[in-house]
């Protein structure tokens, strides 16, 4: 990060575009009478405005009496060097990419006259286009910089027009910078030979953060030509007719050019950390710091780090979210608790796709501490995984490209389990916390989810291995329910849809109308098969049911109602007079015989009617 001087010369213009000529950095020109400029002679104020036609071979002589750049719409190019051919702006040799900071830019024009005694100012526009010709430029300034008033009384000395920019941030997007100038006479000359001449004019700019170099080095410039320092990143080729030495480069340096066949040796002598497209050098993931409910393809909840920090990638190996991504997922890249940069990619699809995101130039230039590093991705419901990066070895330079592949998954991944913490001693949870077994004859007992929701539209299934006629359910119930009760018949804190059909809550009162379709029964209302799920759509909102009996092959109707159907919102069992306010727990209930009845719950998405999301 540096200011940039840039200094206008007093040589001619050039084809195609017939600009005036700048250096950029480097030690200041030797001061020079430049041949272009303007003769103002004894011309009254008047027309006291003077057309810029810089890098003329003769001063221009031609007034007006409006101002020429405050008409103007961009800068324009000349047609030759002549005092009337020649374009109107000074312009970079080469388009720039990068951000400068808000801040002052302080112009310098030293000026000297041929006769005594010439009285005016500089005035300019400052304007970028991405066009070497200026077409379609965005002028910088939002009105005209004036320049301070210099009154020129002796031919040998040097007398400075200055203006000071109080410039905005400026981004450059590979475009040329140009410089549009006009004098402008405040009293008329005393002479004939009165002139305004530039001498030795430069600026200064504020602190200026490079984006990555792109085009070609010059086969005609001389000896380090080209000198950068720090970290730089190269994209282009180098010309093969540089002369030896032409681009010294130092710094944490990464290329993604071609250094031409034709190439003298030591065209580009590169020192410091340098790495060639193959060779960039990768920081990854190394740690975790908080998972938040993501887990493994394992489902564990330790060390995922290991399994998306692989040099190539895998995708049998992979983190994923508790619950469902909503909006689209959220990465971000963090120095400590500030936030360098930050992407919301669109809604994942159903396959493993490659994202690559670019860290801008200020972004790049934001990062202090490169060991403070961390990566978080955010699923859109709070769920914020977050790891520390590896530090680097070396610089880090542009491009600076995060890469990663992601995928929705859209069946077979629980978002969430029975909470084997909520449970009677009657009952037992296997490993995965998704199987309910009864373990005393005679007995009853709920589980609950592990999550709950009070408002929105969300989906499971549970099915029984044995039908049982007389007390399985599957339900709700907010937290401070008794466990060993069944749903919705001892307490207000629960509702149960049971397997006669019957919908109870609010203490044992049947508050809608028997389905005839409970859980335990399958889709012709007799038996149930092991297939044989109750699928259980519930809107928080609307405090509406749906239920159904579905064995993957056959599905009752919604409700056993014609119509009916959740998507769609219609026909719906109402269990808003059901006391008790939410968060709602997903909750099943087991009676039976020893070791006979197991409840399987099943949480994912595989069945969802459309806009019901996975418990």
């Amino acid at each position: 990060m540096a200011v940039v001087n840039v200094y206008f010369l007093n040589t001619a213009a050039t084809t195609p575009n017939w600009f005036g000529k700048v250096q950029d950095g480097g030690s200041a020109p030797a001061g020079a009478l430049s041949a272009f400029g303007w003769t103002v002679g004894k011309v009254a104020v008047t027309t006291p405005y003077w057309r810029g036609r810089l890098g003329a071979t003769a001063r221009a002589n031609m007034a007006t009496a409006g101002s020429y750049i405050d008409a103007a719409t961009g800068p324009v190019q000349g047609t030759g060097n002549a005092a009337t051919t020649a374009g109107d702006s000074f312009r970079s040799d080469n388009p720039l990419a990068g951000t400068f900071a808000a801040g002052n830019w302080n112009f310098t024009f030293g000026m000297r006259t041929g006769a005594a005694t010439t009285v005016g100012r500089i005035r300019l526009h400052v304007w970028a286009s991405a066009n070497a010709d200026g077409t379609s430029a965005r002028k910088l300034n939002s009105t005209t910089l004036v320049g301070t008033t210099v009154t020129m009384s002796f031919t040998t000395t040097t007398y400075n027009s200055t203006v000071t920019w109080a410039a905005p941030q400026v981004v450059l997007n590979n475009e040329y910078l140009f410089t549009q100038i006009e004098w402008q006479e405040t009293t008329a000359g005393t002479s004939n030979s009165c002139t305004a001449q530039f001498y030795q004019a430069s600026f200064v700019t504020t602190d200026y953060v490079y984006d990555p170099a792109t085009g070609t080095m010059g086969g005609t410039e001389g000896p380090d030509g080209a000198s950068f320092g720090g970290l730089v990143g190269l994209l282009g080729t180098f010309a093969a007719t540089e002369t030896a030495d032409d681009a010294t480069i130092t710094g944490g340096i990464i290329g993604t050019g071609t250094l031409a066949v034709g190439e003298t040796p030591d065209d580009a002598t590169m020192a410091g950390n340098v790495a060639d497209p193959t060779a960039y050098e990768y920081i990854r993931l190394d740690g975790d710091v908080a998972a938040d409910g993501w887990t493994n393809e394992f489902e564990e909840t330790s060390n995922l780090y290991q399994s998306i920090n692989e040099t190539t990638a895998s995708d049998d190996e992979y983190i994923q979210s508790p619950s469902v991504i909503s909006g689209g997922l959220t990465v971000r890249l963090m120095e400590g608790s500030t936030e360098i940069a930050s992407w919301t990619d669109a809604e994942p699809a159903s396959t493993f796709g490659t994202v690559e995101q670019t860290l801008t130039g200020p972004q790049l230039a934001a990062i202090g501490n490169f060991s403070n590093l961390f990566l978080e991705f955010d699923d859109g419901n709070s769920n914020v995984y977050r790891g520390p990066l590896s530090n680097p070895a070396a610089g880090v330079g542009a491009p600076a490209i995060l890469r990663y592949r992601y995928m929705k998954l859209t069946e077979g991944v629980e978002t969430t389990t029975l909470d084997p913490a909520w449970k009677p001693s009657t009952v037992d949870l296997d490993e995965t916390n998704l199987f309910m077994t009864m373990n005393t004859a005679g007995g009853n007992g709920c589980s609950r989810s592990i999550t709950s929701y009070s408002t929105g539209k969300k989906f499971y299934r549970a099915r029984m291995s044995i039908p049982h006629s007389s007390g399985g359910a599957v339900g709700l119930c907010v937290a401070a329910k008794f466990n060993l009760w069944p749903l919705g018949i001892y307490d207000s804190l629960s509702w149960g849809h049971r397997s006669s059909g019957a919908w109870w809550g609010n203490s044992g009162i049947n508050f809608a109308t028997s389905t005839g379709m409970g859980i335990g029964v399958d889709y012709t209302g007799t038996t149930a098969s092991a297939t044989t799920w109750t699928e259980v759509a519930i809107d928080f909102d609307a405090k509406l049911v749906w239920v159904r009996q579905n064995d993957g092959v056959n599905a009752t109707l919604w409700n056993n109602i014609s119509g009916s159907d959740p998507a769609t919102g219609t026909s719906g069992v109402d269990w808003s007079t059901v006391a008790g306010t939410g968060p709602w727990y997903a909750t099943v209930e087991l009676p039976g015989t020893v070791g006979e009845n197991q409840i399987e719950v099943d949480f994912t998405i595989e069945q969802a009617p459309s806009g019901f999301g996975a418990w």
